[in-house]
């Protein structure tokens, strides 16, 4: 059974997590405009929904930045499509 706390965490996770996808389905909207037709602003507005996971992971779910997990995901997915390896971090934050 869940205690107080717990309910209210969990509760304050759902909500963020609801914030979250309103706001890449905004997003989403943004490059659907964006695409075929201005590619820079295509990248930065996926680079907005990365970094906007990003510090979703760290302020709600309480990833700690410090394990620099921007750094070793570029790496993992670079190893399968090679053009990301053009891509680079800052502060744990996609980089464009």
């Amino acid at each position: 059974m869940l205690v107080e706390d717990e309910i209210e965490r969990d509760n304050t996770i759902e909500n963020n997590f609801i914030l979250l996808l309103s706001e890449l389905e905004q997003l989403m909207v943004r490059l659907e405009e964006k695409k075929g037709k201005q590619p820079i602003l295509s990248v930065q507005c996926l680079s907005d929904m990365v970094n906007r996971l990003a510090e979703f992971s760290e302020k709600v779910m309480n990833i700690d930045p410090r394990g620099g997990f921007m750094v070793k995901v570029l790496r993992k997915v670079s190893d399968r499509y090679s053009q990301m390896q053009l891509l680079h971090s800052e502060g744990n934050r996609l980089s464009v």
